[in-house]
């Protein structure tokens, strides 16, 4: 099931008379065998118009479904010529994404003709560790050294421990580092080190529910839960203290 059409009433107090309308359209000639929407309009009464073509890759064989292979927006506005951007994905044989390029220079299913100029392309490859985890993404340009579109390599870095479960450490493109740490209970992240070597630390009670933080100029934040009034309506109350704050207090209901 989809939605196939929706409208959307804006009124103003001056135009109440006129209110601005705008209606989400999908038809049934334009979603594939699989459910998935290839075609959107979106249209308001002022004029302007948004129109998203989407093609998908559907491998029954292995069960992977839905995959946007690629995707046109074209925004239309009055008494301006319309513009289109167009995005095509490329993914590995587990389904995985691999690469997205922007304005790919290939038209993308009914939508307008895509630009071929490579001076618009951007390209984001994407590696992956023996875990499935996504472990780096470099974006680059499409054209030679000597164009002024082009820009060098851009690569961010992400390192897991052994076991593939928590990420170690982020590498940014300009080389700044940040590590963490885990609370190995819930998943939570109880430590952060910044590229500048400040120091974040977080504590968890016994249901992962944030207890502690503090931070690398020696504030710290405490979190208390109590629970004060059972036949209430409001049985339970945190209390948060932070350095040079006063108190804050939640009264939470049973609900």
């Amino acid at each position: 099931c989809y939605l196939a059409t929706a409208t959307e009433y804006n009124y103003e107090p001056s135009v109440a008379a006129n209110p601005l309308t705008t209606q989400f359209q999908v038809n049934n000639s334009e979603v594939d065998s699989y459910g998935n929407v290839q075609k959107i309009e979106v249209t308001s009464n002022d004029g302007y118009k948004k129109t998203t073509v989407n093609r998908f890759d559907n491998i029954p064989a292995t069960w992977i479904l839905g995959r946007l292979s690629c995707s046109a927006v074209t925004n239309t506005k009055p008494d301006l010529t319309a513009q289109t951007r167009t995005s095509s994905f490329v993914y590995r044989a587990d389904g995985s994404l691999s690469r997205e390029t922007v304005e790919p220079g290939v038209t993308c299913g009914t939508a307008p003709a895509a630009s071929v100029d490579p001076r618009f392309r951007v390209i984001t490859d994407y590696g992956y560790d023996s875990w499935g985890n996504q472990n780096s993404s470099t974006v680059s340009s499409a054209v030679a050294s000597t164009d002024i579109a082009y820009f060098a390599p851009r690569t961010t870095s992400t390192t897991y421990d052994a076991r593939g479960k928590f990420p170690l450490y982020s590498v940014n493109a300009l080389g700044h580092r940040e590590d963490y740490g885990y609370d190995t209970r819930f998943g939570n992240r109880n430590y952060l080190k910044g590229p500048n070597l400040v120091e974040t630390s977080w504590t968890f009670d016994q249901f992962g529910r944030a207890k502690t933080e503090t931070r690398g100029d020696g504030t710290s934040t405490i979190k208390t839960y109590s629970f004060i009034n059972p036949a209430g309506t409001s049985p339970f109350m945190v209390r948060t203290d932070s350095t040079g704050a006063p108190s804050q207090f939640q009264y939470i209901d049973l609900l």
